[in-house]
């Protein structure tokens, strides 16, 4: 599998854990995984800043989901700082 594939199998896990009503603990970990595999395969494949902002608020939205107010709003901060550099 290249890196651009599991890149996208990592968004589509994260993605199909935040559809979920309600996660068990292995799941909330799995899906902060896949979250931040996404951003981590972003940033191998030299993608753009705005990518890497859009990964950042992929793992926002599982902090929103987990309940976690402090990492949701540093990772919203981070999302917005690189949407703004490209």
């Amino acid at each position: 599998m290249t890196t651009e594939q599991l890149n996208l199998e990592a968004a589509r896990w994260t993605k199909d854990y935040l559809a979920k009503e309600s996660l068990g603990s292995a799941e909330e970990l799995q899906m902060l995984s896949a979250a931040y595999a996404q951003l981590f395969l972003s940033a191998c494949e030299n993608k753009s800043r705005a990518d890497l902002g859009t990964a950042h608020g992929a793992i926002a939205d599982c902090f929103k989901k987990l309940g976690d107010n402090t990492w949701e709003t540093k990772h919203r901060t981070l999302a917005a700082a690189y949407a703004k550099t490209d």
